[in-house]
Order: C-alpha cells, then structure tokens, then sequence
C-alpha cells in the first residue's frame, strides 16, 4: 500500500498533474493532464469489486484481506477508501488507498 501512495503522490504531484478539478457533490477530483480521477470506492458497484479482486489476485498469495474488508472502510465514518480510474471512462479501477483519521490523543501525562 506505501507503494500505491508513492505513486499516487507522484501522479498528484508532478508538474504535469498541476491542474485538477474537485466536484463536492460526487466526491470526486480529477487530474485533468495527467487524465484520472479520484473518487470514492463503490462497493456495490460490480465493476469496482471485479477490479480490486484483480489488482489483489497476486497479492499475498491470492490472499490479500482487500477486497473483503474494501466494504467496511467504506462505512467506516473516520475512513476514506478512494479509487484512482482514467478520468474519460471512470471504469476499471487502477489502484486504491485508506486513509484514516485518528482520534486526537490527550498529551497530558
């Protein structure tokens, strides 16, 4: 998963990925030169479950605990599970990321 971030960090970042829209009411940002889109993962979305079981297959063994737990974060109120698609058909997803927000900790003690 460091990987994905490194390379969506990359994408996001680079010089010919500057310029990006962000739609609030779909939840969605797309980097328009570099040509994808970021949005949330739709669990009921067949074609988003077929693509995360693919990226998946040969992770671990076949095993990796991603798409089983892909439905969870995404009910999860402190989580944002988010996929990365080609901006011009927003089908096959291409890579993934969670991230989490944590509760702030009491620094007394």
């Amino acid at each position: 998963m460091l990987f994905f971030c490194v390379v969506l960090l990359v994408i996001c970042f680079s010089p010919w990925a500057l310029s990006f829209s962000i739609d609030i009411t779909s939840k969605t940002m797309t980097i328009m030169e570099a040509g994808y889109q970021l949005r949330p993962f739709d669990p009921t979305r067949e074609r988003d479950v077929s693509s995360l079981v693919e990226i998946c297959a040969n992770v671990y063994g076949g095993g990796d605990y991603l798409p089983s737990m892909a439905a969870s974060y995404v009910e999860d109120p402190l989580c944002s599970f988010l996929a990365l698609t080609d901006a011009t058909t927003n089908a096959e997803i291409l890579a993934v990321a969670n991230y989490k927000r944590l509760p702030a900790q009491n620094s007394d003690g």
